[in-house]
């Protein structure tokens, strides 16, 4: 699997280059070990709709690319869409266990109101 953060820097060097050949290993802001797992991260970008591939070793970055680093324009994770949208499904988580607590909470709080009221009954 293709790190996020690989992923991420990908997308930023297509935005920044236009585009990419991979016909050459080695491209410059990759270390060695980025570049083994460039091509794959291509294709995942692919998949996702963000990188569009002309030729066999040319990528190009895609309209949905092309909004989705101008949707990450906050300072906390500008032009990272991948990191943005890992930081979402965790705060939408921790927002659903929240949600769950509030309602466990009150329905006590209810609960114990019923039975003083049914206890203390004159």
């Amino acid at each position: 699997m293709v790190d996020i953060k690989l992923l991420d820097k990908a997308l930023n060097y297509l935005l920044e280059n236009e585009n990419i050949a991979l016909i050459y290993g080695v491209h410059d802001g990759f270390t060695k070990e980025e570049n083994d797992f460039l091509r794959q991260a291509m294709r995942h970008l692919e998949k996702d709709g963000y990188a569009e591939s002309h030729q066999k070793n040319q990528y190009l970055l895609s309209f949905d690319g092309l909004l989705a680093m101008d949707e990450t324009y906050l300072f906390l994770y500008k032009n990272q869409p991948y990191q943005r949208i890992r930081f979402k499904a965790r705060v939408m988580s921790w927002w659903t266990v929240v949600k769950i607590i509030a309602v466990v909470v009150y329905s006590v709080i209810l609960l114990a109101l019923a039975v003083g009221e049914f206890i203390f009954k004159d």
